[in-house]
């Protein structure tokens, strides 16, 4: 299990790679609004800087919130 540590406090992010490094999964949760408007890229370490992954959204648990509050009207 990996906990990053230069990550915004308003994140919670927990990962595991494999032994290889060749797969990893990784939760990232918004617990409050990011200190920064923009928050910076999430390095997610342990994976192979020189190899290319395909990152795929999960919605086993249900759909992702990429709003903090529902839209008015």
């Amino acid at each position: 299990m990996i906990h990053p540590d230069d990550v915004d406090p308003a994140l919670r992010v927990r990962g595991v790679v494999a032994h290889d490094r060749s797969q990893a999964l990784w939760t990232v949760a918004a617990v409050a609004r990011p200190e920064e408007s923009l928050a910076d890229r999430l390095r997610l370490p342990g994976l192979d800087p020189d190899r290319r992954y395909t990152v795929q959204v999960r919605h086993d648990v249900g759909a992702p919130r990429t709003e903090w509050a529902p839209r008015a009207g």
